[in-house]
């Protein structure tokens, strides 16, 4: 019954994805931004499963399990940077991509004033390609953890599983087909995520029972700021390292490519409501279901447990079969609903930016496609040999892009008009700070992010004492 109620749903996504293939134009512009056709509400939907999906389920989760409860301060800075984000620049991208009929992110950030950077658009395709294809890689790895844990296949066999249908439907109907599965995978992901919610707290006897049982755990698991954490001032940094993350959602192409597609809308404040209502209800599920597997296994499991794979293990423990399988195909939906468009943001980047462009619109869709199947698998390879977690290459891969993209996209949105030399100076300082900070073990200080994105910051506003950045009305 289990592995017949995931299949089913698995099918069934499938055939979206597949389907969109049928709505395609068969052009670039519509296989990278589905011509800019895209509903608010299948905009909103699509943003929460790819922002949201293996990060959350898998890697959140587990780290609320093993930290306790200060896991709601990550999530609750992370959606303060997020705020400022989501209320100002879907309207930016949106009306960029229709005045200039922009195809992709690096175009976003190379030809925002119109004059295009050809080398700020192969440095910024070149990051795209490395570390999104890293954070796809740890997708697809998340999934191989999930169908190991609840339908016994080997690691090996879920990842590729995963990379079979991520490939089969975005080559057929590229980003419509992603922002489509997607907006099921979050309706998917958020209705299973709450009847777990449901009935773990019943398994364990109820809203109280739960309660007591929780404070029973060390004081340092229920305290929202443990004293591992240190004085005041490294608890500032923690949140707003964390802040920092949440901002670096504008510095993510799989996310911001949602708002190129949408079509032409003034209902920018729906976008912020129903984001928001959303994410709060869906990030609250989430930290009480780590909590619920904290007092419903009460520190029984074997040891060596990996906390990444805890989901997996409480559906399993306390849903009947059929649902167990409802839940896998949540996580598996959560885990494609990210990988997708990362993997097609990827071959955008390989095809349109970095490769030569063909003659005609045909050879450069199939250019693009082809590009999807490399990029799709080198992440299955990189899947198979990282050694890391889901959290940590998550958060690297972020980090990373936020810290090169996020000061250039939003000083440019503010009206700035940056020059070439200017911008990539901003794009590799930040991501260098990034990445230094956490090889030298700082990011238990303050999250990469925070560093990466100060620095791209600071390195404008100090070469504004040297040259003046022309600014005027932003687009």
């Amino acid at each position: 019954m289990l592995a017949a109620s995931f299949i089913t749903l698995l099918i069934i996504i499938l055939l979206i994805g597949l389907s969109a293939g049928y709505f395609s134009r068969k052009t670039v512009s519509d296989y990278l931004t589905a011509s800019q056709s895209i509903s608010v509400w299948q905009t909103i939907l699509s943003t929460l499963a790819s922002a949201y999906s293996g990060f959350m389920y898998i890697g959140l989760i587990g780290y609320t399990y093993s930290k306790g409860v200060s896991g709601l301060w990550l999530m609750a800075a992370w959606m303060v940077g997020e705020f400022f984000i989501i209320r100002y620049i879907p309207e930016k991208i949106s009306t960029a991509t229709h005045d200039k009929n922009l195809l992709n992110y690096n175009s976003l950030l190379s030809n925002y004033w119109g004059n295009d950077k050809v080398i700020i658009k192969k440095v910024a395709a070149i990051i795209t390609l490395v570390f999104l294809s890293i954070y796809a890689a740890a997708q697809f790895d998340a999934a191989g953890k999930a169908m190991n844990i609840l339908l016994g296949w080997d690691l090996l066999i879920g990842i590729f599983v995963t990379y079979i249908m991520v490939l089969l439907y975005s080559f057929a109907g590229g980003i419509r087909a992603s922002i489509w599965t997607d907006s099921i995978q979050f309706i998917i992901m958020l209705f299973s995520i709450a009847l777990l919610v449901i009935l773990g707290i019943d398994a364990i006897g109820g809203w109280g029972a739960f309660v007591d049982k929780l404070y029973q755990n060390p004081s340092a698991y229920t305290e929202l700021f443990p004293q591992s954490m240190g004085n005041n001032f490294f608890i500032a940094l923690f949140l707003f390292g964390w802040i920092a993350g949440g901002l670096g959602i504008s510095g993510q192409p799989h996310v911001a490519v949602r708002f190129m597609a949408m079509k032409k809308t003034t209902q920018y404040k729906k976008i912020l409501y129903g984001y928001y209502s959303l994410a709060i209800i869906f990030t609250s599920l989430c930290i009480l279901s780590a909590l619920i597997a904290k007092v419903y296994f009460a520190d029984n499991l074997p040891a060596g447990f990996d906390n990444e794979t805890i989901l997996p293990t409480l559906a399993e423990a306390i849903l009947p079969s059929a649902l167990v399988g409802l839940m896998l195909a949540a996580i598996i939906s959560s885990i494609i609903s990210t990988a997708d468009s990362q993997v097609l943001s990827c071959s955008s980047a390989l095809g349109t930016d970095l490769l030569p462009q063909k003659s005609n619109d045909k050879a450069r869709l199939m250019q693009n496609k082809l590009a999807t199947i490399a990029v799709a698998s080198f992440a299955l390879i990189t899947a198979i040999y990282a050694e890391k977690s889901v959290f940590v290459l998550t958060l690297v891969a972020w980090s990373g892009l936020a810290s090169a993209f996020t000061p250039l996209l939003i000083l440019q949105f503010m009206g700035y008009k940056i020059s070439q030399s200017l911008g990539l100076v901003m794009m590799l300082s930040g991501l260098t700070a990034a990445v230094v900070w956490r090889f030298l073990g700082l990011n238990s200080i303050a999250y990469d992010a925070f560093v990466g994105i100060l620095l791209g910051f600071c390195v404008f506003y100090l070469a504004q004492l040297f040259i003046k950045t022309e600014k005027q009305s932003a687009i």
